[in-house]
């Protein structure tokens, strides 16, 4: 839930199954480095409890600019091979960053966290299930939730105003436009619109040398999708390959299908 690195954690077992957890996040950490106007220290309590084919847990943070978030998790074995599970934040108020019209803007509006003060309680949920093949994969259905994201009419603002940016990047207001288009890349959201469809298939060590991830993401709201892979290869205990893919599918004015059509990457890593 926070960016940062540097935490201070004191932890009470105060039972065989549950545990009550005090944890402040001091700083942004040498890692992970972010500007001082997005890093806010951030202090939680943290309740978990582990039962015999059952886990919950709460935490309730609040950053030092005032923030409050209360979230939970809630998992359960429904058989050896399955597992449901459900989490759930409430925020008051959101980092997002909306899209605002304006004649009198150059590029005709930009973007502003309207309701980063706000006193709405915002809610964001996943509510999945996984189920574990007796060969080997998994099988993992999600569904996501949302109230941050963008209503349709926020979504026709934003590409109007990307559209506008876009149009002026090499031009007089190349500045703007390139600071319009960053906010536009990064909206301070997990996603951009509000209700989401996941299915990811993982098969971890085939051999004990291979791992294969594939995960489709669907946006309900403007029907967009992704297909994501992660290919991974041990050679040997020092070398290993990898490969990631994407394909991304939908209309020009649509979350998935307006940046990039697909990517490929491929590389090795060597450990001492």
């Amino acid at each position: 839930e926070v960016a940062g690195k540097g935490f201070i954690k004191l932890t009470s077992l105060f039972t065989d199954s549950a545990t009550l957890t005090l944890i402040s996040n001091t700083g942004p950490g040498k890692k992970n480095p972010v500007t001082s106007n997005i890093f806010d220290p951030t202090h939680a309590l943290k309740f978990d409890m582990v039962g015999e084919d059952y886990s919950l847990g709460s935490i309730l943070s609040r950053r030092e600019d005032g923030r409050l978030k209360l979230g939970g998790y809630v998992q359960k074995n429904a058989s050896e091979a399955a597992l449901v599970y459900f989490d759930g934040v409430l925020s008051r108020g959101t980092d997002t960053l909306y899209p605002y019209l304006d004649s009198t803007h150059p590029l005709g509006g930009g973007f502003v966290g309207r309701y980063s003060d706000s006193t709405h309680i915002y809610f964001t949920s996943i509510l999945g299930s996984s189920y574990t093949l007796e060969y080997g994969p998994t099988l993992t259905a999600e569904y996501l939730y949302q109230d941050a994201g963008y209503t349709d009419a926020q979504a026709q603002q934003y590409y109007q105003l990307r559209d506008s940016a876009a149009g002026q990047y090499d031009g007089p207001l190349a500045a703007l436009s390139r600071q319009n288009l960053a906010m536009t890349l990064d909206t301070r959201s997990i996603f951009l619109r509000r209700r989401y469809i996941m299915l990811q298939y993982v098969h971890a060590e085939i051999k004990s040398v291979l791992n294969l991830t594939f995960r489709w993401t669907q946006n309900l709201d403007d029907h967009s999708r992704v297909l994501n892979s992660i290919v991974d290869w041990s050679l040997n205990d020092h070398l290993q390959l990898f490969a990631l893919s994407s394909v991304n599918l939908g209309g020009e004015k649509t979350e998935f299908g307006s940046i990039s059509r697909w990517g490929f990457m491929f590389g090795i890593e060597y450990s001492l």
